[in-house]
This record gives C-alpha cells, sequence and structure tokens, in this order.
C-alpha cells in the first residue's frame, strides 16, 4: 500500500493576475500538419488512442515551434496546447520538468517532449500523461455520476450500465478506482483527471511553479478513492 494520501486536479490557471485579461489559460498554439491530424484523429476516436498509446512518442512530430496563442504575452510554467492532444495534458517549463525527475516518478506515469516557442530562449515540454481505460480501472459499483441535464445522481453498477447512459450527460463526482493505483503519483483516466499527488504538489508549491489552481469545486471537482 502506498503512503500517498491526498491527490489534487490541477488545471491551468485564468487568474488575472498572473495572465492577464482572458478567459483561456495562456495557450502555446502548434501550427504543425501532423501535430494536427494525430490531435484529430485521437479526439474523434478514443480506442485509436488507445490502439497507439503505447507508441504515440516514437510517432509524435519533432522540433516542434510554437507561439504564444495571447499575443504580447510571456510563457510561465504551465499552460495549455492548442490544438488539444489526447494525453498532452500542459506545457511545462523546465523547473517543472526538473521537479517531476528530481521526484523519481515512475517513467510510466509521465513523459516529455522537448520543443521551443518562438522568441524564447528556454526549452518547453510537452507534458503526456497516458491515460487509462476506465473499464480496467474504475469501480463502477462504488463511483458516483451526476447528471445536471437529468437533475439526478446514480450509481451505475456495472461498465456497461454506464455505456448506456453516458449520453445523457453524466459527470463522476466520486471515482472508485483499483487500489493498485493507490502508489502512483499521477493518475489520468477517461473519467476524470490528471490526479496529482501531494507531494508534487508541494513540490510545485516550495518552488512557486506559477500557472496552476486546484481544483476545489464545482461540475469538474472529482474525489478519488480507492476501491
Amino acid at each position: 500500500m502506498s503512503t500517498i494520501k491526498n491527490y489534487y486536479q490541477l488545471k491551468a490557471t485564468i487568474e488575472p493576475k498572473i495572465i492577464g485579461k482572458s478567459e483561456l489559460p495562456l495557450t502555446v498554439e502548434i501550427k504543425d500538419k501532423t501535430f494536427e491530424s494525430q490531435s484529430r484523429e485521437y479526439m474523434l476516436n478514443i480506442d485509436k488512442y488507445f490502439e497507439d498509446k503505447d507508441g504515440i512518442l516514437k510517432h509524435f512530430p519533432q522540433n516542434l515551434v510554437g507561439k504564444m496563442y495571447q499575443k504580447k504575452k510571456d510563457p510561465i510554467d504551465i499552460m495549455l496546447s492548442m490544438p488539444m492532444y489526447m494525453s498532452i495534458d500542459f506545457i511545462v517549463s523546465k523547473r517543472v520538468k526538473n521537479i517531476l525527475d528530481e521526484l523519481n516518478i515512475n517513467p510510466t506515469e509521465y513523459q516529455t517532449v522537448e520543443f521551443s516557442i518562438e522568441g524564447q530562449i528556454e526549452s518547453y515540454y510537452f507534458l503526456f500523461i497516458p491515460m487509462l481505460r476506465n473499464k480496467d480501472y474504475v469501480d463502477y459499483r462504488k463511483s458516483v455520476f451526476h447528471s445536471s441535464r437529468l437533475d439526478n445522481t446514480t450509481i451505475f453498477g456495472t461498465y456497461e450500465e454506464y455505456l448506456l447512459a453516458r449520453n445523457n450527460g453524466y459527470r463522476v463526482k466520486t471515482l472508485y478506482v483499483s487500489d493498485e493505483l493507490s502508489d502512483r503519483d499521477i493518475i489520468s483516466l477517461q473519467a476524470a483527471g490528471p490526479f496529482f499527488s501531494e507531494r508534487i504538489v508541494e513540490a510545485f508549491n516550495e518552488n512557486m511553479i506559477v500557472g496552476y489552481d486546484i481544483i476545489k469545486g464545482g461540475d469538474f471537482k472529482v474525489d478519488l478513492k480507492f476501491s
């Protein structure tokens, strides 16, 4: 059993004091045909993503150059990519990469790919967090889902029952996952995530990493528990 007790959902910040007036977190735009094609393919076909997951980095385009989507804004430690790319949860600075490396997190939980941003001397990195299949790890006998559309909260009981109802806008609120994931520092499933362990968040705080918020409430807040 792991000694890790707490996990946190992180999101790229929209705090005006950090990014200025913008409804979108600071974002790096990638204009590359292969990147855009792969992004579109995996976003539209999750089964294709899982087929290719273990070999995605072998086919990922190299030597990419991005530019800041928000004009006249400098990069910060944690940002988003445009377009979205399945399993690239954030774009991060070398400072973030160094923290993750120094914590000796299992390399199966994340990988980074270096690239450059126009006008910047320092390198930045795509942070790949492999996504896990719901049906392999989620305990549907305990996980709690809510549909605002139906004003209904339910436990489905089985993955098959969840599939039949998922088009009704159900979001997971309490996510029970297999105990075999409890030793991980980073957990990302189709249902929710990524979740970061307390020691990662503490290291970010100690090193004054800029660009993230902890999700503390609202529709996207999920309580992670182990079954």
